[in-house]
């Protein structure tokens, strides 16, 4: 790659930052995740994947956090290090002409709490030019899910798409999303440091017609079944676990991007989960 194209990429992505009123690493993160998803799309690894998490979610409503990460549930694949490292070399070696390489998967294994199977996480080198870049993804095994076809909409600016317009995966209906992230804010209970979770409960219970509430009420007492986790609600935690949740609700209210229009309180996020659960 010429140093002039180099220039020229960097342009539009600042400029799709600039009107989107996000932070340029934000679209660099954004630009890498979908590369990766074109290089998994056209792997023979796909139907073997199911997206999940937050760079899922980003696509269906506006959650107002960064997602750093991927996540899939592996369906159908050993969870044996050896042959994860194996796909993953072959899914980096896929050529695509859009002057990204990824390099130098390195799996490692991965202790899901209380799951069945031990996950896996990888760490892949991304270059574009001179750039360097690390992408993380996490795998879980052995997770019940109803998987659902989405086309996303890739990176575009005012011009047009940068490469391609969209592309299909399998993932997660948005509402066993919602009744993955309830199970684990309930069984964590007071030890649950990741408030990101209840900040997406928060987001997805706020949004309307996002869910079907038929269908997320299936998906909950599914996962919570498979997860052999008693289903109680609405949520209720002691005064001494709320203390504890609020400390750490404080601290992520203070740096989320989404701050202004998250409540500062815990209680109040439980609240209005517990509003659209009634």
């Amino acid at each position: 790659m010429t140093s002039a194209l180099e220039q020229s990429f960097k342009k539009r992505l600042q400029l799709i930052a600039k009107e989107r009123n996000v932070t340029p690493a934000e679209v660099w993160q954004n630009v890498i995740t979908e590369r990766f998803l074109v290089r998994l799309c056209r792997s023979p690894y796909h139907s073997h994947c199911v997206l999940k998490g937050g760079t899922l979610l980003a696509r269906y409503v506006d959650i107002g956090r960064e997602t750093k990460d991927l996540d899939f549930t592996i369906q159908r694949l050993s969870n044996e290090i050896s042959a994860l490292q194996k796909t993953f070399n072959d899914i980096v070696r896929i050529e695509i002409e859009d002057g990204f390489v990824f390099m130098n998967p390195v799996v490692a294994p991965l202790e899901h709490f209380h799951m069945e199977y031990p996950g896996a996480h990888v760490k892949i080198e991304v270059r574009f030019g001179k750039a360097k870049f690390p992408l993380f993804i996490d795998l879980g095994f052995g997770d019940l899910v109803q998987i659902h076809e989405k086309e996303l909409l890739l990176l575009s600016n005012s011009k047009g798409p940068l490469f391609e317009p969209s592309l299909t995966v399998n993932c997660y209906p948005m509402e066993f999303v919602f009744a993955e992230k309830l199970e684990t804010a309930i069984f964590r209970g007071a030890d649950n440091s990741r408030m990101k979770d209840f900040h997406d409960l928060y987001t997805l219970a706020i949004s309307g017609k996002m869910l079907n509430w038929a269908d997320t009420s299936k998906a909950i007492r599914l996962v919570f079944e498979h997860r052999k986790t008693p289903l109680r609600l609405p949520i209720q935690f002691d005064s001494s676990a709320l203390e504890a949740l609020q400390q750490y609700w404080g601290r992520y209210h203070k740096t989320a991007t989404a701050a202004t229009r998250l409540p500062s309180q815990i209680v109040e996020v439980i609240e209005v989960v517990n509003k659209f659960l009634a």
